[in-house]
């Protein structure tokens, strides 16, 4: 079991990592710089924003037809990730069986860890996407993460975000 925790552990730290990757390869320079895109939340009652700036941090892309990740990470590596599946446009999925979402603060913080929602957890959680125009996605997140490793959780509320498409 132990193993089991800790191979999740790992596969959220990878898609973490995967998704900084991909948005810090933007070519979209021009909304990094005006400001238009943004990540924010409360974490357990804190606030919580994306780094928004060169390299750009808030970024979503079609992983596959039908799937779509959302994220965006702070200048210590701390992020919020969503995979939504079966995403068909505007409305609300549910992460407990429309995908997963998590809270990740980097491994290289004393606090690490990954706190995620999904139909295993045993958490709740959504998104409501309001607005995709194909380009530009805009909507609002809330979600009880768990820690595979710990069974803590973390709160995630008023989450608001707005991206451009990579």
């Amino acid at each position: 079991m132990k193993t089991f925790k800790k191979s999740v552990s790992i596969l959220f730290l990878s898609i973490l990592f995967l998704s900084i990757l991909l948005v810090s390869c933007s070519t979209n320079d021009e909304d990094s710089l005006t400001g238009d895109d943004f990540f924010t939340a409360k974490v357990d009652g804190v606030d919580w924003s994306a780094f928004v700036g060169t390299p750009d941090t808030v970024a979503w892309s079609e992983a596959h037809q039908g799937i779509i990740v959302i994220q965006g990470s702070d200048e210590n590596g701390t992020a919020i990730t969503m995979n939504i599946l079966n995403y068909t446009g505007a409305g609300t999925y549910d992460f407990t069986t429309a995908g997963f979402i998590q809270y990740v603060i980097s491994p290289l913080q004393a606090n690490s860890g990954a706190w995620a929602c999904d139909a295993n957890s045993g958490t709740t959680g959504s998104v409501e996407i309001t607005s995709d125009d194909g380009t530009i996605i805009e909507g609002t997140v809330s979600f009880v993460g768990k820690n595979p490793s710990d069974s803590s959780t973390k709160t995630i509320t008023l989450g608001d975000f707005r991206a451009t498409k990579e």
